[in-house]
């Protein structure tokens, strides 16, 4: 395999990413809810004299109190406001057709095809529903992976993570999928390609993929730490992704209202949909892992480690892009704007809910006969990455909470426009 495609196989999208984040760590207080309250009335504060105007003898009852307000100008650029809504409409923008031939082929775990053709259905008879038009066209795939992580791949393909189908609620699932639904009816995939390419300098793409070439065995799945080489390229890969990492945050924020809605007109009320994304976004906690389990940055290796790790995550690995908003930002987010997300009565179809509802368990439970387990507490499990310290022999989890991929720097396939 060479270094070109192994940098193609991430160059798949997307959700979930939803979680504690694809890495991200910000804070932002301006994310924040900004309320204007009114000041109480002091205790000490005059009484006023019911006799002194022929007022009634009782005194007058204390005034409402002053609704609360969000000022929205506070809110980080990335996360929507009020009047960004109206530009979300349609919902569903034209297919891209360019974006199919940008295509990652996923590998399917076995025994799969009875659950992935279950997510495909109803996410494509969401996508003729007349508020949907113009519609798309999907194709589902679940890939045999424990971690909490779903993607939409440039040619519409949704990839669901066992890690995903097996510790979610059926609401929670379906939260997800309208999720990696908005950001296929948004195009988000083949954006994201075309502005990681505007936004990332060429030349600090060419210097890392000589330096995976090297140091990265994609036989034996091994690195080489080479300590000063990496930290140079590292800083210049932080100092060139603020732009494109806000820019994936956009999406991210994009896709949780556009698939509110989506998940409104299956039945799915934009309440609901904010608590089971909500919750699901906060699985993958790291409280529970075996305190053996190390957690580290890339920045902590020592020259001459070496790791063996899954070719799927070593980018994300060694050079991140903080590329979701923040678990509680999100939250802020779609709480304060589901109010804004109801749809017309008319236009939903309760019977996409009920299906789903009604035979998730049951499609759920055909991956027991791919040899996936449905319960556990492997540290795949919980989100994050998990590799081998060959100088060690133990397990390394890098923290990481549900997420969807993001397309990454290097996006050179020659059929790419």
């Amino acid at each position: 395999m060479t270094t070109k495609k192994l940098f193609m196989t991430i160059s798949y999208f997307i959700f979930l990413g939803l979680f504690l984040s694809c890495g991200s760590k910000s804070n932002d207080p301006r994310s924040r809810e900004i309320r204007k309250t009114a000041e109480e009335e002091s205790p000490d504060s005059p009484k006023a004299d019911p006799k002194s105007d022929g007022g009634d003898e009782n005194p007058t009852s204390d005034p409402k109190p002053t609704p609360q307000v969000f000022d929205e100008s506070k809110l980080a650029e990335y996360i929507l406001k009020k009047k960004d809504l109206e530009g979300l409409e349609p919902l569903v923008e034209p297919r891209v057709s360019a974006a199919v031939s940008g295509g990652l082929a996923l590998k399917s775990a076995r025994n799969s095809q009875e659950f992935a053709n279950f997510v495909a259905d109803v996410a494509n008879r969401s996508m003729k529903l007349s508020a949907l038009k113009p519609g798309r066209q999907f194709k589902a795939t679940v890939i045999a992976d424990n971690s909490l992580n779903a993607l939409m791949t440039l040619d519409y393909q949704i990839g669901m993570h066992t890690g995903t189908i097996t510790k979610g609620s059926a609401d929670e699932v379906l939260s997800v999928v309208c999720h990696e639904v908005a950001h296929g009816a948004r195009n988000h995939a083949y954006k994201s390609v075309k502005k990681s390419r505007e936004l990332i300098p060429t030349e600090i793409n060419r210097q890392i993929d000589q330096y995976m070439a090297r140091q990265y065995n994609l036989n034996t799945k091994v690195y080489t730490h080479r300590s000063s080489t990496y930290l140079s390229l590292r800083d210049k890969w932080d100092q060139s992704t603020p732009e494109i990492s806000t820019y994936y945050k956009r999406q991210e924020a994009e896709a949780d209202v556009v698939g509110a809605k989506i998940c409104a007109y299956m039945g799915l009320s934009p309440d609901q949909f904010s608590k089971k994304i909500v919750s699901f976004l906060q699985k993958g906690s790291t409280k529970d892992r075996p305190s053996t389990q190390r957690i580290r940055s890339a920045r902590d290796l020592k020259e001459g480690d070496q790791l063996q790790i899954p070719e799927d995550v070593v980018m994300d690995f060694f050079f991140p892009i903080d590329s979701h908003p923040t678990v509680d930002e999100r939250k802020e987010q779609i709480n304060r704007l589901k109010g804004e997300l109801s749809v017309n009565e008319e236009g939903i179809d309760g019977s996409l809910y009920s299906s789903w509802s009604e035979n998730f368990d049951k499609k759920r439970n055909t991956l027991s006969n791919s040899g996936l387990s449905l319960v556990g507490t492997s540290p795949k499990e919980s989100g994050g990455i998990v590799f081998t310290d060959l100088s060690t022999g133990q397990e390394v989890v890098i923290e990481k909470g549900p997420s969807c991929h993001h397309p990454l720097h290097l996006h050179q396939e020659q059929n790419f426009p």
